[in-house]
């Protein structure tokens, strides 16, 4: 079926509908990595069909008199603060080390990717990246098991160069930002203390 095609059958007010109704959090893991898994899906498909575009197009309301205009920003602007609410959902449940959240924020990082305006081409989103790195080394365990080890290993990182390639400028940037805020964390805390 062609985007054209795909894009007729979203209807807005039921894809809404739905988001709001998935993004609620439930308390049963399986079920909870199941809804965030059909939210993966749903946004996907959005990706696809060009209703969601990383990075974030920002649509000024102001220069347009038009209200469809406006309509396309609101529209645009819920499903990207909805994407980052999915987001940052499975990033706690990545932080929580259960490996079907990890499953699933790879899948959103490889159905969110970034374009750019003059080329077809879509690379990895590497602040996504940036965020499942962030949320792996915040594991409240010390240590890493080993069927994550491998998990990590074995299904993204061996297997895809771009992913090789993104992931050692993000640990690259998370490691100087480290560096960097050592220092600086010290006389923060002594400012506040006077």
């Amino acid at each position: 079926m062609s985007k054209e095609g795909q894009a007729q059958q979203i209807k807005p007010a039921e894809v809404a509908k739905q988001i709001k109704r998935l993004l609620k959090e439930l308390s049963e893991p399986r079920a909870d990595v199941a809804r965030l898994d059909e939210l993966r899906r749903i946004f996907t498909q959005l990706n696809d069909v060009g209703e969601l575009t990383f990075p974030k197009t920002t649509t000024t309301t102001s220069t347009t008199k038009s209200g469809s205009r406006s309509v396309a920003a609101k529209w645009s602007t819920f499903l990207h603060k909805s994407h980052d609410t999915m987001i940052s959902q499975l990033c706690e449940r990545v932080k929580l080390g259960r490996h079907a959240s990890i499953r699933c924020l790879w899948g959103v990082i490889a159905g969110s990717p970034k374009g750019l305006s003059s080329s077809s081409y879509r690379y990895v989103n590497a602040e996504l990246l940036e965020k499942w790195m962030c949320a792996m080394t915040s594991q409240e365990s010390t240590e890493m098991d080993k069927g994550m080890t491998n998990m990590v290993d074995n299904e993204l990182l061996r297997p895809y160069r771009d992913i090789q390639f993104y992931s050692l400028g993000v640990i690259t940037k998370l490691a100087t930002s480290v560096y960097n805020d050592d220092g600086d964390s010290d006389d923060d805390d002594d400012d506040d203390e006077k």
